[in-house]
């Protein structure tokens, strides 16, 4: 069954129970992985990503932590080690042309289709979705990326993040435009994906925008979808 958490990004007091609503699912036998290639910082920042996400999650009891930032030579063995994968947030379009040139974009899939555990957090929660272009008020397209498609891992879903009031209209211009639906998370908002049901859970409800219009989403309802 397809396990996934998805978050609309903050800082780690926003988003703390969405963190410890993931931790909740991890085995404490298994290191959890974190791929932090999003920000594409110099190599000695990574090493600041890496203390900041252990100062997030050694508090919640996640003790055994490693971080990749170069997938060309991984194998699908290398990711089955992990109790979950943690893809966190920058330029969505960066991190998608950072991952669809390697094995890695495929192994993903194959990871969570076999029931792998996968937190995406910002920018790693719109990969997951339907399309890209719902990052399009915050992360510029320096790849020249042409093609928007996301993974599509919650039907044809396409997931909004750091979400604002006053976003409304853009939201809905997206519906339209590409014809899908969008799932907007603010910065206290997440989605705890279970097989084909979403989950609201953190601070706030998130906002659903379809063919019947904009709907506020409370914490602890259900959308469900058909594959």
């Amino acid at each position: 069954m397809k396990k996934l958490i998805l978050s609309g990004g903050g800082d780690e007091k926003q988003t703390r129970i969405i963190d410890e609503y993931f931790v909740s699912m991890l085995s404490p036998d298994l290191p959890l992985l974190y791929i932090p290639v999003a920000m594409d910082p110099p190599a000695e920042n990574y090493r600041e990503c890496y203390e900041w996400f252990t100062e997030v999650f050694h508090p919640l009891g996640v003790s055994c932590i490693e971080m990749w930032t170069d997938l060309d030579d991984k194998r699908i063995d290398d990711l089955n080690v992990f109790s979950a994968v943690y893809i966190g947030g920058g330029n969505t379009f960066h991190l998608w042309g950072k991952l669809k040139d390697t094995p890695f974009l495929e192994m993903l899939e194959l990871y969570i289709a076999e029931g792998g555990i996968v937190y995406g957090g910002s920018a790693g929660a719109i990969i997951l979705g339907s399309h890209l272009e719902t990052c399009a008020l915050s992360d510029d397209n320096t790849t020249g990326l042409t093609d928007y498609s996301g993974l599509g891992c919650i039907g044809g879903y396409a997931i909004l993040c750091h979400d604002e009031k006053g976003q409304e209209e853009f939201i809905k211009s997206l519906t339209i435009k590409w014809k899908k639906p969008v799932i907007a998370l603010s910065e206290e908002t997440g989605l705890a994906v279970a097989g084909n049901c979403l989950t609201v859970i953190g601070n706030k409800p998130a906002i659903t925008s379809d063919e019947n219009g904009i709907l506020e989403v409370n914490i602890g309802k259900v959308i469900e979808w058909k594959e």
